[in-house]
């Protein structure tokens, strides 16, 4: 009898674990997809419109970012607020009024804006963009808060994947430039939150029982989502508006097309947060906080690196004409940047789901001054890509670093996620530079994290 109950505990983690992976596995569908659309459109966009079309169409993207920045968090609240499954109709009210006062004000600059260019159609168009955007984050956020993950992954693909890559690939059939690109970009954006609203109707059904101020929740923490928001902006798109200002639109389709493909690896980290979130929230993680993080530490480079030695056949085949040693160089530094970048995505869902984002939002604002000098000295002096994002990926790894520290009782074998780090960055180095010795570092780094699982299978 004693032994029944001994394994209860066991079979209860096992059975988290299965919820954890199915939940992420359904919310990384897209990207899974994105990357399939990715290799479709992108060689179709240079081809048929060249670099310069492509850079401006992925610049009109950049700047519906903004809308991430301009959500002031009510997402990340809302999400929060939602798991703890009560005033779902009046959080979700509010949520929506608030947003229409922002889009409201955002469509108001913008044609205020746009009387001093004289150019209302273009700004409209950034308006429009920006305000899908941010109804479209706070829905997200709802729908995160109300667990229904498989709607979150269909409308995240169409919102993000679908509206990105369909439109270039429309150019097999029609002769059309950037901005009518982005303006079908827009119908799709528009068509996932009409799908959202269809989906959220029901709530409404149900009568109000008590009253909820969603506002002294944001008085509290807006301010803090909004700074890590903007440090976002900073750190994410900042690099390719002065790319594309200072080097221009070509140089930032260069530099946009490997880190469009890399970034897709992010979208598995998210997933975890995104599934991490309300339950954190809700104090219901248990250990499947490190179980992500595990996961993402270990297995995920193993695959990423093996691909470093193909990824030139690889790129060749697909860019044809368009590749250069350049992309391939700027393709395996982003692969690692992205993969730190999503180990830190499941450090900040723990900060947020405990109320903590002060500590990472005031990380993020010390560290903006010295990557923006090195930035700027880089583009100014050099206008070197590779250095570019050799400086990003210390970026990641020193806030890595530093969050890390701050949650380091909740995160077991602390010491083997920064040997595992190093060893990655280091084996990277030598492909770039000594690509002789990638295969001894590889497997030195499979067999060193197959003792790490081993030991973890045995606790």
């Amino acid at each position: 009898m004693n032994k029944l109950f001994l394994k209860i505990p066991q079979l209860n983690k096992l059975k988290q674990r299965f919820i954890l992976l199915k939940n992420t596995s359904i919310l990384s569908i897209p990207s899974i997809l994105g990357i399939i659309l990715s290799i479709i459109s992108i060689p179709i966009h240079l081809q048929i419109n060249g670099k310069s079309d492509y850079g401006n169409y992925i610049f009109f993207h950049f700047i519906f970012s903004f809308g991430l920045l301009l959500s002031f968090g009510l997402n990340k609240i809302v999400t929060i607020e939602l798991s703890k499954k009560k005033f779902q109709k009046e959080i979700i009210q509010q949520s929506l009024f608030f947003s229409s006062l922002i889009i409201l004000i955002v469509m108001i600059t913008n044609i205020f804006i746009s009387n001093f260019y004289k150019d209302l159609h273009f700004f409209l168009i950034i308006g429009l963009g920006i305000s899908l955007t941010i109804l479209y984050i706070i829905l997200e956020g709802v729908i995160q808060g109300l667990k229904s993950f498989k709607l979150l992954s269909v409308c995240n693909f169409l919102f993000y994947t679908v509206a990105l890559n369909i439109p270039s690939i429309c150019l097999l059939i029609f002769d059309i430039n950037y901005l009518d690109l982005i303006k079908f970009s827009i119908i799709i954006k528009i068509i996932s939150i009409l799908i959202i609203f269809l989906f959220i109707n029901k709530i409404f059904i149900h009568k109000s029982v008590k009253s909820f101020k969603l506002f002294d929740k944001v008085k509290i923490f807006s301010k803090w989502y909004f700074l890590h928001n903007t440090n976002i902006q900073i750190y994410d798109f900042l690099d390719k508006y002065l790319i594309n200002i200072f080097i221009g639109p070509v140089a930032l389709a260069i530099y946009s097309i490997p880190y469009q493909l890399a970034g897709k690896i992010t979208i598995f980290s998210k997933s975890l947060s995104a599934v991490l979130l309300p339950e954190i929230s809700s104090e219901k993680y248990n250990d499947s906080f490190n179980i992500s993080l595990n996961i993402y530490t270990i297995f995920i480079p193993l695959g990423l690196l093996l691909l470093f030695p193909i990824l030139e056949n690889i790129l060749k085949i697909w860019l044809q004409d368009q590749y250069s040693i350049q992309i391939l160089q700027l393709t395996k530094i982003f692969l690692i940047v992205s993969w730190i970048s999503g180990i830190s995505h499941i450090l900040i869902a723990l900060f947020e789901g405990k109320k903590e984002i002060k500590f990472n939002t005031l990380l993020e604002i010390i560290f903006i001054f010295p990557f923006l000098s090195i930035l700027l000295i880089i583009l100014f002096g050099y206008k070197s890509l590779i250095s570019v994002s050799l400086i990003l990926l210390l970026k990641e790894f020193v806030l890595f670093i530093f969050r890390s520290r701050k949650l380091q009782i909740y995160i077991d074998s602390l010491i083997v996620m920064y040997i595992n780090i190093v060893f990655v960055i280091f084996i990277l180095f030598l492909d770039l530079y000594f690509d002789k010795y990638f295969y001894i570092s590889y497997i030195s780094l499979v067999i060193f994290n197959s003792i790490v699982f081993i030991i973890k299978l045995r606790k």
